[in-house]
């Protein structure tokens, strides 16, 4: 019995640093290379990313036996990602194909910020058939599309009569909307997402985080929305709780949605305590930040204990719209 599976994606990342200009279009900041030059690359990193493996990863390290449910081609980068997994005492309970695996490149250095260049590849063509029999506590649901997206939907619904579970859309999930998402948040342990995400999710139409956590509420248990370096803001339905960051310095933002909810699912379970589990995923989202890479600097038990005796600050109130 695994005390957490987590099903999603799984890619190869490569981190590159170049020298980019900003331009603003459209009431944003969009990066610009010029056309047909040679661009100087002054770094260069290579790891492994996704939200299946990330978040694997990071509960993993915090001590829960851990299952992770992806796709990956029969090619390097699938051997790659399969080799981490077994580093961090992941069981694969996932399908190996004749696709290629997943692939980013992640354009960093520009603006304090990133631009991600994503190949979906073989992610999106996951069977339920082809995912090894396995018993949880907990499921954790991340991004997925396509074929995988149904297999998601099929495996949550299964999962929710005896089981918990998390729930972490991105944007292209969450613009789906509650009617299309409803078999996902519907009865959902604990979801998690950040304001954009939350704002498509319900509609498209900019609200404030009162109004989105009452709508969620209705669906989900316990809900988190974060908002970057505002923090987060958290309910069970009738508190809010309202996490207020601290200031710091910020490597590469990549793979901290994954570090949060991680984090946040891992104090859940620990504490069955959402002011905690904000708390957690806070710091596990901070650590990452610091490094580049979504796991490179994810935290151990025991360094998590640590950075708790500091925790970040959280404001206790009623829920009000």
């Amino acid at each position: 019995m695994f005390d957490v599976v987590t099903l999603g994606s799984a890619n190869v990342d490569v981190f590159v640093k170049a020298k980019g200009e900003t331009v603003s279009h459209e009431h944003h900041q969009d990066v610009c290379f010029n056309l047909g030059a040679k661009i100087l690359i002054d770094q260069l990193i290579t790891s492994t990313g996704g939200g299946a493996t990330n978040s694997a990863a990071a509960l993993s390290r915090l001590g829960f036996k851990t299952g992770c449910i992806a796709k990956i081609g029969k090619d390097h980068n699938g051997a790659l990602i399969l080799n981490e997994l077994e580093t961090d005492k992941i069981d694969f309970l996932g399908a190996i194909g004749d696709e290629p695996t997943g692939y980013s490149v992640i354009l960093t250095g520009i603006a304090k910020d990133r631009t991600i260049l994503v190949y979906k590849g073989i992610n999106n063509s996951l069977k339920e058939k082809e995912v090894r029999s396995f018993g949880a506590k907990w499921l954790y649901v991340s991004s997925m599309i396509g074929e995988s997206f149904e297999t998601a939907r099929r495996m949550v619904k299964k999962h929710k009569a005896n089981g918990c579970y998390a729930f972490n859309p991105s944007l292209y999930v969450a613009k789906k909307g509650l009617h299309e998402l409803k078999d996902f948040i519907d009865g959902c342990n604990l979801l998690v997402l950040n304001k954009e995400e939350a704002i498509a999710l319900v509609g498209g139409k900019t609200t404030t985080i009162n109004h989105l956590l009452k709508v969620l509420s209705g669906y989900a248990k316990n809900v988190i929305i974060t908002d970057g370096e505002k923090g987060a803001s958290g309910t069970d339905g009738k508190i809010k709780y309202t996490l207020i960051p601290t200031k710091i310095k910020v490597v590469e933002t990549t793979g901290a949605g994954d570090a949060f909810a991680s984090g946040a699912l891992a104090g859940l379970m620990k504490a069955n305590n959402l002011k905690i589990a904000m708390q957690w995923g806070y710091e596990e989202a901070v650590s990452v930040i610091r490094r580049i890479g979504a796991k490179n600097n994810l935290l151990t038990s025991t360094e998590l204990i640590r950075a708790m005796k500091k925790p970040a600050k959280v404001l206790v109130e009623e829920l009000k719209c």
